[in-house]
């Protein structure tokens, strides 16, 4: 048997996980945890203030700490149900409208996988369609979702449904597994509060590895980024009080597969094709979006409660700025003219105007018939819409449109991110 060496930890032996607390300064254990990427980061930022007395000595003679919070970045893919965390978190208190499943139930029998039909005592009805969850949840693995041809019903309760399409279940399901339609979380900016989520970073090397459970965790930036070719992204910044070092370290469950396409994995930008939308049209711009960015980023001041102690023991959301790029296949002057010529063309003689230019975007990525994310930003002012500088490659020429959302009594609602996934409970 090998013995020496140093006691190393791999640097990927690291989980993220979070819980929401139900007051301030009560810590929670973490109830989901992501799967995060390259960039992600929890450690506290200490202030210290280093100063020289009028001791005769050109040395600094005094070192003290003037504060400390903790500042925790996570990097990961869209998937349907850990992405409300971050959108709930940094939208604030009652920022999540829920609407429940319409159906909702269990299995009468046990489902092999291959099969084509399964028995519940649920009444779905007797005509149409309905897209159902088998087996919904955070770490199941046999979870799917199939579209059912409710006019297939028979049997007097439990009822036999036959799947749409002569299509197959995936997976097999244990008798008294739940089924469930699809659940609707609609989140908006609210004005006032945040709620405090517990976040737990850990190194968990069995043995040598610690766990931080850090309170009050409030999120105060959240980027979208949406890439040709690439799965959907949320990169979210986070403000925390202080960490308390746990005796154990936790067991995580992850979300779904690292399967595209199959319920539970990332959604990906190719399941958003046809539904970009760029000033009400979804062709021009719209059609040739090579890449899209949206940043939320609260004003919030880690600082802005710290008081008596060593660390702040609340925060407050404070203004919301909201700002997004589209970098797109030039086609069109539409959105140069609409920016600097307040015009929908450029007509022979037409001038560069102080006028703004606004526009509207969304989009819209289907994984299947339950999960799918929403963007919406009715109104956008244009800051720049400018052409890449002429190149000797020949390629196409590229255009990046830059702008802001705003506010107006048309449109009080300035961002909307819809999420339909099988989490039956509001975030």
């Amino acid at each position: 048997m090998a013995t020496g060496g140093i006691a190393a930890t791999r640097e990927n032996l690291y989980y993220l996980g979070w819980g929401k607390q139900a007051a301030w300064n009560t810590p929670v254990a973490p109830t989901n945890y992501w799967r995060w990427l390259d960039g992600s980061d929890a450690n506290p930022d200490r202030k210290v203030q280093k100063e020289r007395e009028g001791d005769t000595s050109p040395l600094i003679s005094l070192i003290y700490p003037t504060g400390q919070h903790w500042v925790v970045k996570v990097v990961e893919y869209v998937r349907p149900i850990t992405a409300g965390c971050a959108l709930q978190a940094i939208l604030g208190t009652n920022s999540d409208t829920y609407t429940a499943p319409t159906q909702s139930g269990t299995l009468s029998a046990a489902i092999v996988a291959g099969a084509t039909s399964f028995q519940t005592a649920l009444n779905l009805g007797s005509s149409g369609t309905i897209a159902l969850n088998f087996t919904p949840g955070i770490g199941n693995a046999t979870y799917e979702v199939q579209t059912v041809n409710i006019a297939s019903k028979s049997g007097t309760g439990p009822y036999t449904y036959t799947l749409n399409g002569g299509v197959t279940f995936k997976n097999a399901h244990a008798n008294g597994d739940t089924i469930t339609s699809q659940s609707s979380h609609v989140f908006t900016r609210q004005p006032t509060t945040y709620d405090p989520y517990s976040l737990e970073a850990a190194f968990s090397q069995a043995g040598f590895g610690k766990a931080f459970r850090i309170q009050d965790a409030v999120c105060y930036q959240l980027k979208i980024a949406m890439e040709t070719g690439k799965p959907i992204k949320l990169e979210h910044d986070w403000y925390c009080s202080l960490a308390t070092v746990q005796a154990a370290l936790q067991t995580p469950v992850f979300e779904g597969t690292s399967v595209i396409g199959q319920a539970g994995a990332p959604l990906h930008y190719n399941m958003a094709l046809g539904a970009w939308s760029v000033d009400g049209a979804t062709t021009g711009a719209a059609a040739l979006i090579k890449k899209a960015e949206i940043t939320l980023k609260n004003s919030t001041a880690a600082e802005e409660f710290q008081t008596e102690g060593l660390s702040p023991t609340y925060f407050i959301p404070g203004i919301l700025d909201i700002d997004g790029t589209l970098d797109v296949i030039f086609t069109s002057y539409q959105q140069f003219a609409e920016t600097y010529f307040n015009a929908l063309t450029l007509a022979a003689g037409a001038q560069d105007s102080y006028i703004q230019g606004y526009g509207a975007f969304s989009t819209l990525f289907t994984g299947d018939p339950i999960n799918s994310l929403a963007l919406s930003l009715p109104n956008v002012a244009y800051t720049a819409a400018k052409l890449n500088p002429p190149k000797l490659d020949g390629k196409a020429l590229m255009q990046q449109l830059a702008f802001s959302a705003q506010k107006t009594a048309l449109t009080p609602t300035t961002f909307t991110a819809t999420l339909t996934n099988s989490q039956a409970s509001s975030y």
